[in-house]
């Protein structure tokens, strides 16, 4: 029992552990980058219209998401989870 409970916060550590650090060491690597500035005409035309409703990219965004829950949740029961 102590076996398991043991390997039970190894894992746990580590699934905590590793994004945190994953992040961490993204943004010690990023703080010294610099973005370039972008032309103005690129910008004006990237943002498009101010209030710009556009049906067909939220109906895409949807199904982006709702793809992405389903193939979660078949990688999750397919490795026993309910």
């Amino acid at each position: 029992m102590l076996i398991r409970a043991s390997r039970v916060l190894v894992e746990y550590g580590l699934l905590v552990g590793l994004p945190i650090a994953g992040v961490l060491l993204a943004l010690r690597l990023g703080a010294s980058l610099v973005a370039p500035a972008a032309p103005m005409h690129d910008v004006a035309r990237a943002a498009g219209p101010v209030g710009e409703f556009s049906l067909p990219w939220l109906l895409l965004s949807v199904a982006v998401l709702v793809a992405c829950a389903r193939a979660a949740g078949l990688a999750a029961r397919a490795i026993g989870q309910p």
